[in-house]
């Protein structure tokens, strides 16, 4: 009789068990990591905004996901992966923490809340590309989207986390922006998209690009020539610059004497020049190898002879010493 009651409260257990288990979700899954993305995935950050999944992201609980049409969400929970689709229309998703008859394994719930019109899907960055330099502290931003009548939301900001914001337009209406007057240093920036309906998608990607002038030219000095060499000085910046040497016979340049480049200290000795005038400039180059303008051209004399550049000058100054000598 005793063994008959126990048998029945076992019966009567199983069946309150196997009720409580039916009566979970019929998907769950301990906290999954993105394994993969197919389309339009986002999962929700605030209020408002939406971000893009990404391969390698963790969903955790209470996360609300956006799933494209024809996109799908493969996560991966211990050693099982589960798919996610978004239909035809789109779909958003609920996930949400439950608790399973036995307390101690916890998992995420996954629950499908109907069709809704989708956020805006973020724009694809166009230019400048990441890592762009800017020489002259102007950048043009440009960006697109396949949908239509949306405005956007652009963020600029000189640190990668966007804590502190350079630009923080919304509303934008165009899919170009242009920022002069930019002090030198790194800058970030990311755009989002606002639908008609005033809802606002994820952030696109973020790229960076950076604002450096280019190096000014060095101050040249005299170059100073023997019979079997002429070497050339000039005032050094930083360790990090190199420097592009042209002597030249013309101003312009147009034949090259010497064309050295890569000269890593502030002078540079020539072999033998042949005798007569000449013309020297300096580029100097920073540590990326990005070459500034080279410094005004520098006249030098190679040769025993005076220049015929100074006959001129030396022929009044002989006829005045003569004059004062009493000359006839």
């Amino acid at each position: 009789m005793k063994n008959s009651f126990l048998h029945g409260i076992f019966i009567k257990a199983l069946i309150l068990i196997t009720g409580l288990l039916f009566a979970l979700p019929t998907l769950s899954l301990a906290e999954g990591t993105v394994k993969s993305v197919t389309g339009s995935t986002l999962i929700r950050k605030g209020v408002e905004e939406w971000q893009p999944l990404k391969e390698g992201d963790v969903i955790t609980d209470g996360a609300s996901v956006w799933i494209g049409s024809s996109s799908s969400l493969v996560l991966k929970a211990g050693d099982k992966l589960i798919e996610l689709s978004g239909g035809a229309a789109g779909s958003n998703i609920l996930i949400n923490k439950v608790e399973p008859f036995d307390a101690a394994i916890k998992g995420v719930g996954i629950r499908y809340i109907g069709e809704q019109i989708p956020p805006a899907s973020p724009p694809q960055l166009l230019s400048p590309p990441d890592g762009f330099r800017s020489t002259n502290g102007t950048i043009e931003l440009s960006w697109s989207s396949l949908q239509k009548e949306l405005l956007y939301h652009i963020q600029v900001s000189d640190t990668p986390d966007f804590s502190k914001l350079f630009l923080d337009e919304k509303g934008y209406n165009s899919e170009t922006k242009i920022i002069d007057r930019l002090e030198k240093g790194k800058f970030y920036w990311k755009v989002s998209s606002i639908d008609k309906e005033g809802i606002e998608g994820g952030f696109s990607d973020v790229r960076m690009f950076e604002v450096k002038p280019l190096p000014e030219p060095p101050s040249v000095g005299l170059p100073a020539s023997t019979k079997t060499s002429t070497t050339v000085r000039w005032k050094r910046r930083s360790d990090e610059e190199k420097y592009h040497l042209q002597i030249s016979r013309d101003k312009g340049f147009s034949e090259i004497s010497v064309d050295l480049r890569n000269v890593e200290g502030p002078r540079v000795t020539v072999g033998t020049l042949e005798e007569g005038d000449y013309f020297v400039r300096v580029s100097a180059v920073d540590e990326e190898g990005s070459e500034g303008r080279f410094s005004d051209p520098q006249q030098f004399y190679v040769g025993p002879k005076v220049p015929s550049s100074n006959i001129a000058p030396m022929m009044i100054i002989l006829s005045v010493a003569f004059m004062l000598l009493g000359g006839p």
